[in-house]
């Protein structure tokens, strides 16, 4: 096996066990144990185990920026900021359900895997400040204001994930309209 090969089987399987115990309860020594190999061979690759789980972390990042990328390509008018919205409401719900347990883990953020969600957060807002400048509605909007709007997106796209964990009742759809619906019209009544 390459160690791209082995690194590909170790982060799949840290996922696998981060999934089934958690943050705390995902050891070095499982991880080894299903891979076959001693732990020397994990912290050759990773260095330790906030190393592997950084590489879960990251994996999943790369997966979700080159979603939202390929959503914003995808959109038949990307000059319109709400159907924007909606489409990056779309392919972050899609990401969720098909992570659905990882994230629930990557929510508790524990060791040195906080600041990794924090800069996901941020690259995504990044990409979103990106769309909202090619828009019609916000191509003049200042930097601060652009910042502002991304940063308050990414945040209630997330808080509302978290709390859709336990009502899978609510379709991806209904998950990116209702967020849309906040985001550009506000809380008040519809």
């Amino acid at each position: 096996m390459t160690r791209a090969e082995r690194e590909a089987q170790l982060i799949g399987i840290a996922e696998e066990v981060l999934v089934e115990r958690g943050y705390g309860g995902t050891t070095v020594d499982e991880i080894a144990d299903r891979a076959g190999i001693t732990k020397p061979v994990i912290y050759d690759h990773f260095g330790s185990k906030d190393g592997l789980i950084g590489r879960v972390i990251t994996r999943a990042h790369a997966e979700l920026e080159a979603a939202t990328v390929a959503g914003y390509q995808d959109l038949a008018d990307p000059t319109d900021a709400r159907a924007l919205v909606q489409q990056t409401q779309l392919v972050w719900f899609t990401f969720i359900d098909h992570h659905r347990d990882s994230y629930a883990i990557l929510r508790e953020e524990g060791g040195q895997s906080r600041g990794k969600v924090e800069k996901i957060r941020v690259k995504q807002g990044d990409l979103v400040i990106e769309a909202f400048r090619q828009t019609r509605q916000f191509a003049d909007t200042d930097a601060r204001e652009l910042s502002l709007m991304a940063t308050m997106l990414v945040a209630l796209s997330e808080r509302y994930a978290i709390w859709r964990l336990d009502k899978p009742d609510i379709t991806v759809e209904q998950a990116a309209e209702d967020v849309t619906r906040m985001f550009w019209s506000g809380f008040g009544p519809r």
